[in-house]
This record gives C-alpha cells, structure tokens and sequence, in this order.
C-alpha cells in the first residue's frame, strides 16, 4: 500500500469513527418522552368524605365555643346584675373586682379559644393537603406517570370582583389544557375516601 492510500484509509477510518461515536452521543443526549397527568385539587378538596368528616368537627366546635361563651356571658351578665343591686354597700368594690376580674379572664379566654380553633384549622388543611399530595403520588406511580401538575378548574371563571383579580388568575394558571385522559382527580378522590373508610 502506498503511502498516500494509507493517508486517505486513515482519514476515512477516523470520519467514521467520529459519525458513529458523534451519532451514539446524539442519541444518548435526546430527551426520553415523560408521562404527564393533571389533578384539580379544589374537586379533590370537595370530593373528600374526610374533609366533610372534618368540617363537621369544626362546626361542633364551634358550636361548643359558642355554647361556653354564651354561659360566660351570662355569668358575667349576672355579676353586672349583682354590681347594680350592691351599689353603695360595702360589698360593691370587692363585686366590682370580681366582675372585672371575669370580663378579663372572659376576654383572654374568648382570643385564647379563636387562635386555637384558627391554628387547628390550618393544620388540619396542610395534613389533608400533604395526605392529597401522597395520595396523588400512589395514583401517579401505579399509573406510570412522572409528572402531575396541579390544574384550576374552570368553573371559577367569570367569578372575579374586578380585573386585577382575573388577571391575576391567568398569569398564575398553571394547566391551561389538559386532556380528561390524564386528569386523575376521580382516582384520587377514590383512593382517599377509601383509605378514609378503611381507617374507621
């Protein structure tokens, strides 16, 4: 083999190399296909047998609050009654503490009672939001998806006081078009209603 032959196989030897490495790594770069699903999780919220179990908690809570204010009102209502009918004797200071006493202890109890009853509130949404999102992680994985993105429901539209809350609406939407196909929000109000029925 002459030398210049040589010269051209070694250079035809290296072109090839460099398209089928060049080809390999372009193959090894191109993004694989991900599987995305969408959930509304205002119709998780609403579809929930937990969060109906969990309102009502709140709502007899809130009727026990009003039941013990009521009856600190009345006894305060009866010290004010006794402050009146004792007015000028002797026993109107030591009345009058007791009533003020009262109406102090009745005011810090009634903002004690309000900041819990909040606080246990906003905890009880982040549990049943963190149990939705572990929720919507079962159902995604055992449906081979590996993105699931939070979608608004459209029927809030045309519900807004003003422009700037539309607005604001559509600069955040996050899903502007899903197919119903890969919208899992029935199967995980399934899936959460029966994890809640199996825990009773």
């Amino acid at each position: 083999m002459t030398k210049s032959k040589l010269i051209v196989l070694s250079a035809a030897f290296c072109l090839l190399f460099v398209a089928f490495a060049g080809a390999g790594a372009a193959s090894r770069m191109l993004a694989q296909p991900t599987a995305v699903a969408t959930v509304d999780i205002m119709k998780v919220m609403e579809g929930l047998k937990a969060r109906v179990a969990l309102e009502a908690e709140m709502k007899a809570a809130q009727e026990d609050f009003i039941e013990k204010f009521n009856d600190k009102k009345k006894e305060l209502q009866g010290l004010q009654e006794q402050l009146t009918m004792v007015e000028g004797t002797s026993a109107y200071d030591e009345t009058r503490r007791g009533a003020e006493l009262k109406a102090y202890e009745m005011q810090a109890w009634d903002q004690f009672e309000r900041a819990r009853m909040q606080r246990e509130a906003l905890v009880n949404m982040e549990h049943m939001y963190r149990k939705i999102a572990s929720a919507v992680d079962r159902v995604a994985t055992s449906n081979g998806y590996e993105i699931v993105l939070a979608k608004e429901s459209l029927d809030t539209l045309g519900n807004y006081k003003n422009q700037q809350e539309l607005q604001a609406q559509m600069v955040t939407r996050k899903v502007m078009y899903s197919a119903d196909t890969v919208d899992l929000t029935k199967q995980v109000i399934a899936t959460m209603n029966n994890d809640f029925d199996n825990a009773r």
